[in-house]
């Protein structure tokens, strides 16, 4: 039941985005804003319909990698909910982009992206609450070469990864929020919670785990 309720949500989804594209007066918009929130590229509004399609190609994903994983598998519940979030999250970000690419205005488009961000650490917070339950695996995780070698490495990778993660949400929904209420900084803010995000929940995690495999390579 619930396979066939995100198939439905999907459809709806690229049924209503195709209505909205549809309806619009203009045929071209901007697709690519610079850092000052003024347009550098333009193309067919139809462009975005792609982005639309996203939810119901990774729905189909899921369902198949769900058919031939393990049905033992005890990150079932976990990579059902990270699912869920991803499939609400991309249905977010197209009508997102929507809003930013039918938007003339630098102001409201640094707003908006400062909203996105407000939601992508609020997304990475709840991704960095699951890490550390998540046992090694092919589908979901911090899935690198020195993750995967050991079981000890996945575990304090993604435990130390959880923390930093959830810091890294925490430090970019602040700078969101300030980007967001004052305008002047907005550009500033979305590029610090990004950086932050990115090297917390990314490059660091990665780093920690190469350190450890490579002492560990060496010990034997």
């Amino acid at each position: 039941m619930r396979k066939i309720i995100y198939l439905i949500v999907s459809v709806l989804n690229l049924i209503c985005a195709g209505i909205y594209l549809g309806t619009y007066e203009k045929d071209i918009i901007p697709l690519r804003y610079n850092y000052e929130g003024v347009a550098e590229l333009y193309g067919s509004k139809w462009n975005l319909l792609f982005v639309a399609f996203i939810p119901l190609i990774i729905t189909v994903i899921y369902f198949i990698t769900e058919k031939i994983s393990d049905k033992k598998n005890s990150n079932k519940k976990y990579s059902e909910k990270i699912f869920m979030f991803c499939f609400l999250f991309v249905i977010f970000v197209f009508w997102f982009v929507a809003n930013i690419c039918m938007t003339n205005s630098s102001s409201v488009v640094l707003k908006n992206i400062c909203f996105y961000m407000i939601i992508l650490s609020a997304y990475l917070m709840f991704i960095s609450n699951i890490l550390p339950k998540l046992q090694k695996n092919s589908w979901i995780g911090i899935r690198i070469k020195a993750t995967m070698s050991n079981d000890d490495i996945w575990r304090k990778t993604h435990r130390l990864g959880g923390k930093l993660g959830f810091i890294g949400g925490l430090i970019g929904f602040a700078c969101g929020i300030i980007g967001f209420l004052f305008g002047d900084i907005s550009s500033l803010m979305a590029l610090i919670a990004l950086g932050v995000i990115i090297v917390l929940g990314i490059i660091i995690p990665a780093i920690y785990a190469n350190v450890i495999y490579i002492k560990t390579k060496n010990k034997i």
